[in-house]
């Protein structure tokens, strides 16, 4: 979930994460994505992914996420719709 002054909260009790999306200046829909991973079972571990970008396509209501670490060496690709 994405909250209207870009706090983000996801998760569950074995992976949660939590982070915050800020739109570029280009107001194009396109944010920054600084995001946290914590718990046992997630796929990136307990890490912070930090290289992340978002876009919103307002026509078909989908965002899509691609994120990676700061090592370059994980990342995760998301696409949800509203």
């Amino acid at each position: 979930m994405i909250s209207s002054n870009g706090s983000i909260s996801t998760g569950n009790s074995s992976c949660s994460a939590s982070g915050t999306a800020t739109p570029r200046a280009s107001g194009k829909n396109i944010f920054d994505i600084k995001m946290t991973f914590s718990g046992n079972f997630c796929a990136l571990g307990n890490g912070t992914v930090t290289n992340g970008m978002a876009f919103y396509d307002t026509s078909t209501r989908q965002m899509v996420v691609l994120a990676l670490n700061a090592s370059k060496t994980d990342g995760f690709i998301y696409a949800g719709t509203r």
